[in-house]
């Protein structure tokens, strides 16, 4: 299982009251904008599933682009009244989806700049 620090090139659609993608939030700021309690993110912590953001000096420093999986969990927990476990998983599996949806753009993307006729090779 690998914790949550997503890549800050990634594009995760934040809305625009919350930090830019590519900075860093305290875990204070991180309970505050995801409206996850602090023991529930705790319990993430201690899962495995968050972690703090790479490259920084304060271990309580998150990557803001955390903030939208943490507020589509959160809905996901409260509408079906998910456990820790179940949280923590649904956390993780989000993580993972928007990774793949990310590489499949890119992919896309990479795929329009090759010429047709070299497509079949």
């Amino acid at each position: 299982m690998n914790p949550i620090h997503l890549d800050s090139s990634r594009q995760v659609q934040t809305h625009r009251r919350y930090p830019s993608a590519s900075s860093n939030v305290t875990f204070d700021q991180l309970a505050r904008l995801s409206r996850i309690s602090e023991p529930d993110l705790r319990g993430l912590i201690d899962y495995g599933v968050l972690a703090p953001a790479v490259g920084t000096n304060a271990p309580e420093r998150f990557a803001s682009d955390c903030i939208a999986v943490l507020l589509r969990a959160g809905r996901l927990r409260s509408e079906l009244a998910l456990d820790g476990h179940a949280f923590a998983l649904s956390v993780m599996l989000l993580t993972q989806i928007i990774g793949l949806e990310t590489e499949v753009r890119e992919l896309r993307v990479e795929l329009s700049t090759v010429p047709r006729n070299r497509r079949r090779d």
